[in-house]
């Protein structure tokens, strides 16, 4: 994957902003309007950011992120190494703070994390930033995990360029 442009990146981050508030796929004009570009400016970026895997676009669905942070993302295929601190409090609750990084053939993510326990060790809560670089380069991803008392856990993130 080559390095994003600054363009791509605002592009991007565009994206990410429009589609987060409608929860759905976002028009080209409702790109083009935002970055006060024509809206065949916007095709052809879409075009380019379709094929490197970063944005999909359907006729009359609009333009979504491919790069959503799911597991099934290749981007997130690779070694990963965790460090885990943990402070125990009189409650049994925990503060968690730790690193995590992949390392993958494209490029790597590294960050730092934090996150809670609560009392009888019922929820878990993680929240993380990790950086890309090699081809990810200039993109952030955002991870939240919550795991329940149930065993199970709900895992959220977005991959998107960074600020």
């Amino acid at each position: 994957m080559e390095k994003l442009s600054q363009p791509m990146e605002d592009y991007l981050k565009t994206i990410y902003l429009l589609q987060e508030r409608s929860g759905k796929g976002v028009s080209t004009t409702a790109i083009a309007q935002a970055l006060s570009v024509t809206p065949a400016s916007v095709t052809g970026m879409v075009k380019k950011l379709a094929e490197m895997k970063l944005a999909r676009h359907a006729r009359y669905q609009g333009v979504e992120l491919t790069c959503s942070g799911r597991p099934s993302d290749p981007r997130l295929v690779g070694q990963y190494r965790n460090s885990l601190d943990v402070v125990e409090a009189a409650d049994e609750s925990a503060t968690l703070t730790g690193t995590f990084s992949i390392d993958g053939e494209a490029g790597s993510w590294s960050g730092r994390w934090t996150g809670t326990v609560d009392a009888g060790y019922t929820t878990h809560r993680i929240q993380g930033l990790l950086l890309g670089s090699g081809a990810y380069a200039g993109l952030r991803w955002a991870i939240s995990v919550i795991a329940t008392e149930t065993g199970g856990y709900v895992a959220t993130g977005v991959i998107e360029p960074a600020p």
